[in-house]
């Protein structure tokens, strides 16, 4: 972070009487300015790149989980060509879909978009930035390829063609080819997010938590899981703190908000849970993800009863939550795996790193950009 970025977090709050207020004051006060600073670049990512850190990254290499995922999401595709590629565009790309072509050529970027509409979403607006970045400072190859810059891919065709998209549902036959990586919401936030997440994590350390299973979301709900968890509010209100957010503000907390609670839960809504379980995983909360077939980018790096407990019902989460109270020292070793491995994994620049793998090997996978 810049140093001016700095100054300006102080003198907000100084001004305010930010070292008098309460904890939670501290926190609406310091995340006020941390969004006002993150969203005047929202359509840049890339300005939150360290690039020193990024090349230290790249030297390295990606993560053994994260080259095995690109190796099996790239299985099925060994000779891939743009006439393959022109004619899906063409005959698949819906509104729905919001399908965005991206060619890179001697470092220049070319985007093509059938819905001109797409030209105005913040997903183009960020996916974009962030290539022009890798393109332009010679992080990629010449690539060609397809992203789906909607929730979910619809498509009617079985044949696998390889197109890029943040999640999908293994099950799903036209989904368990497509290819993952790292989402534009993730993209947008993670910077910001990681700032206010650390200082609510010194605001409310494990000690002064309240003792709840807390959750805040939307509507969307493909498991069912979401429904039956408020509905356990009801039953459980001395366990169990869950609300539906959308349509209803006054039931609205911010992510960091969510931190004063010591258990978290990330369940699928249209398609897997995009940011939740990023952030949660920086927290220094225990989560508990609801099982499922959809999958992002990152899920391979992560374990059941490493870094979260996995639920797969009421029963289960009812007896996660007995077991975490009973046994402290398990679930503070849960935490602090789930915390290294957002530190070492889960950054802009990690996120960077891993495009910048998929695309590469993907490319290799071109013959005509090989010639």
């Amino acid at each position: 972070m810049k140093k001016s970025v700095y100054l300006i977090i102080v003198a907000a709050v100084c001004v305010s009487g930010f070292w008098i207020s309460a904890p939670k004051t501290k926190l609406s006060l310091l995340s006020t300015v941390v969004k006002y600073w993150a969203r005047m670049r929202v359509s840049k990512p890339s300005s939150f790149v360290d690039e020193k850190v990024l090349k230290q990254k790249i030297a390295v290499g990606l993560p053994a989980w994260a080259q095995e995922q690109i190796t099996a999401d790239l299985s099925k595709f060994s000779n891939i060509t743009p006439k393959e590629l022109d004619e899906y565009f063409v005959s698949e790309n819906d509104t729905h879909n919001r399908l965005m072509r991206v060619k890179i050529t001697n470092s220049q970027l070319e985007t093509i978009v059938q819905d001109p509409s797409i030209l105005a979403l913040k997903s183009y607006k960020i996916i974009r930035n962030m290539l022009e970045f890798l393109a332009e400072n010679h992080y990629i190859p010449d690539t060609d390829f397809i992203l789906c810059l909607q929730d979910f891919l619809v498509v009617s065709r079985s044949t696998p063609v390889p197109i890029f998209t943040f999640a999908k549902d293994i099950t799903v036959p036209v989904e368990k080819d497509l290819i993952l990586v790292p989402d534009w919401m993730n993209l947008r936030s993670v910077s910001e997010l990681k700032v206010r997440i650390a200082y609510a994590n010194y605001l409310f350390p494990w000690e002064k938590k309240q003792p709840y299973l807390f959750w805040r979301g939307s509507l969307a709900d493909s498991s069912g899981f979401r429904h039956t968890l408020v509905s356990l509010t009801k039953e459980y209100p001395l366990l169990i703190n869950a609300q539906f957010s959308q349509n209803n503000p006054a039931e609205y907390l911010s992510e960091d908000q969510h931190v004063q609670y010591r258990h978290q839960i990330t369940i699928d809504g249209s398609r897997a849970t995009w940011e939740r379980l990023v952030w949660q995983l920086r927290t220094n909360c225990l989560v508990f993800k609801h099982q499922s077939n959809q999958v992002q980018w990152f899920y391979k790096g992560i374990v059941p009863n490493v870094h979260y407990l996995s639920i797969q019902d009421e029963a289960s989460l009812l007896k996660s939550i007995a077991w975490s109270e009973q046994h402290p020292k398990e679930t503070q070793d849960i935490i602090a795996h789930a915390m290294r491995f957002s530190d070492e994994n889960l950054t802009i620049e990690d996120m960077y790193h891993y495009w910048i793998g998929v695309l590469t090997a993907y490319s290799k996978r071109m013959p005509s950009l090989n010639e």
